[in-house]
This record gives C-alpha cells, structure tokens and sequence, in this order.
C-alpha cells in the first residue's frame, strides 16, 4: 500500500504546476498593452520602430524596439517555464499560443471574406489582428526595410511560437541537466 502512495507522489511531482497553465494569459495581456499603446494611452512608447526624419533619412524609436525585446525576452521566459516545470511541448506550445492562433485564424477567415466582397470583414481583421501584441512590432520591424503586406501578422506568429518554443527548450534541458 505504502508502494502505491509513492507512485502517486511521484505522478503528481511530473506533471506541470496549475500556475504554469496561467502563462497563457500573457498573450492577452500583451495584446491589452499594444492596444494602450496604439490609443496613445502610454505617450513615452511609440508605435512605430522606423519613422522618416525631416531630412528623409531613417532613423529608429528607441522605445518601439525596446518593447520588441522585450516581448521576445518576456515570452521566451514563459516557455522556459513550461518547459522547466515539466509541461509536455505540445500542449504548452499550443495553450499558451492559442490566443495568438485564433486571431490568426479569424484574421485569415475575414482577410478572405474582405477579398470575396465583404469589405465589413477587412475592419473585423484589422482588429484580430491585434491579437499579435506586441510581437507586432516585428511587422513593424521588417516594414522598415520592405512591406509584408497582409502577411505580416504570419510572420509575427511565427516568430512567436518560436521564441515560445525556444525558451521551452532552454527550460527544459536545465531542467534535465544539460
């Protein structure tokens, strides 16, 4: 009897704390701060990474690219933590990305729609677009150099699953010793 307490103990210590799960929020909380932020709510944090100077040269916002690392540093951290605290990679990369998918789903559905004649749906893809946070800054980013174009919102949530999967790995192989 004692044998079949430890299993359980030892069960319970391998899976991911209840806490870990909540880290999934953070995408959320990241898409409420880019909206404060676009609204001009928080006047010191600029939009816009590039911007043209009068001169026509371009030049760069500090705080833009500031929010950019660290979006990549806070999200990086949240899949250490998964990955640290034990939670499987599947799962881990797609609850706490399941935010930024559905926006990206619904941003896909309406930028369709809008294509096919529904021009009310451009306006509903603009908004779930937002669902990026501030990875959209990294659309931002590029669109310094060249436009991405609809596209751009992919490439944030691509570079968001893989900063998230990154620093799922670096948690996990502490974890483990590595």
């Amino acid at each position: 009897m004692s044998n079949t307490n430890k299993n359980v103990s030892v069960t319970k210590q391998k899976k991911a704390p209840v806490w870990v799960w909540f880290l999934a929020l953070v995408p959320v909380l990241s898409t409420v701060l880019f909206t404060l932020i676009l609204a001009d709510v928080i006047p010191f944090i600029e939009y816009e990474i590039f911007y043209s100077t009068i001169d026509g040269e371009l030049a760069f916002h500090t705080s833009g690219l500031l929010m950019l690392v660290i979006a990549i540093a806070a999200w990086g951290a949240c899949g250490f933590l998964f990955g640290y605290f034990r939670a499987k990679m599947l799962p881990a990369v797609l609850v706490a990305n399941a935010f930024p998918i559905i926006c990206a789903i619904v941003y896909t559905v309406c930028l369709f729609g809008a294509y096919l004649g529904a021009s009310s749906m451009g306006d509903i893809a603009l908004v779930s677009a937002l669902g990026m946070g501030l990875f959209s800054y990294i659309d931002t980013f590029i669109h310094g150099f060249f436009s991405l174009g609809d596209f751009g919102l992919y490439v944030d949530l691509i570079f968001v699953i893989f900063t998230f999967i990154v620093g799922f790995t670096i948690g996990k192989s502490k974890r483990l010793g590595a």
